[in-house]
């Protein structure tokens, strides 16, 4: 059964469609199937994906019954990453959208189009709200997303609030980590916040890998490809090539039963 996991910021601007567009490629890379979902009606992951060259319906017309899943799913042609749309940004689509998300048919769509998947990244739109608490309510993980900004940070504990009341109605809900996009190694003031982030949140919350930030990002997004298929954007590939690796091994470790010899010593 696929894991949904959400991924969200209070801040636009961040990365975080980046990061799902980018992380769904890498997992695809590592032989995972992965469909990634874009939940904001502004169409930002349809953008970068370049789907709507593919599939003109979405999630809203899935959800009015005007199209199926053949109908609105683009799947690459290893068939191993696949893009689902939000399917306009009209008002009275992201209106359905949202109350959807509130009544759990928007959650339940999502279960229907994750069949034969391993993974599901959804893109929510930036900010908190019933539209954010009701995708969580459908995940199984939340992923959050920032940038190495004072103002960005400052605003985490609104998202954090917002992901501790969804897991008060859905215990299941896990906090897959934090990460820090658009990352500039070369500026202290960016270190000292990340530092500081380490020290503040619980540990293991704040993801190792950073996403670095490249100029050839923009071209990137120009293209409407992954960095991986730019190779002047190489690091930022190889930075969501670590973060597949690294949110692989902490589910790995989660599912992995304690050993029975700990603290026994050897004999």
């Amino acid at each position: 059964m696929a894991r949904i996991v959400t991924v969200g910021s209070h801040k636009g601007g961040v990365g975080k469609t980046t990061t799902v567009l980018n992380l769904g490629h890498a997992f695809s890379r590592l032989g995972r199937r992965v469909l990634i979902v874009d939940a904001d009606p502004q169409g930002g992951l349809a953008l970068a994906s370049n789907l709507k060259a593919r599939a003109k319906a979405g999630l809203a017309q899935a959800l009015r019954g005007q199209a199926g899943r053949e109908q609105i799913v683009a799947t690459t042609r290893d068939g191993l990453l696949s893009v689902v749309g939000a399917g306009g940004d009209q008002n009275t689509d992201i209106l359905l959208l949202e109350d959807s998300a509130a009544s759990g048919a928007l959650g339940e769509l999502l279960r229907q189009l994750s069949e034969g998947q391993d993974l599901v990244l959804v893109d929510a739109p930036a900010g908190v709200g019933r539209y954010l608490h009701g995708l969580l309510l459908a995940s199984d993980g939340f992923m959050g997303v920032t940038a190495a900004r004072a103002l960005s940070v400052r605003g985490l504990p609104v998202l954090m609030q917002a992901f501790e009341a969804a897991r008060a109605e859905h215990p299941e809900l896990a906090f897959e980590g934090l990460l820090l996009a658009m990352y500039d190694v070369l500026q202290q003031a960016e270190a000292d916040l990340r530092n500081s982030l380490r020290r503040q949140m619980p540990e293991g919350s704040l993801f190792k890998t950073v996403i670095p930030a490249v100029p050839a990002m923009e071209k990137a997004s120009q293209k409407c490809v992954p960095a991986a298929m730019l190779p002047e954007a190489s690091r930022v590939a190889r930075a969501y090539l670590d973060l597949a690796t690294e949110i692989t091994e902490r589910q790995e470790r989660l599912r992995r039963p304690p050993s029975q010899d700990e603290g026994e010593g050897l004999f």
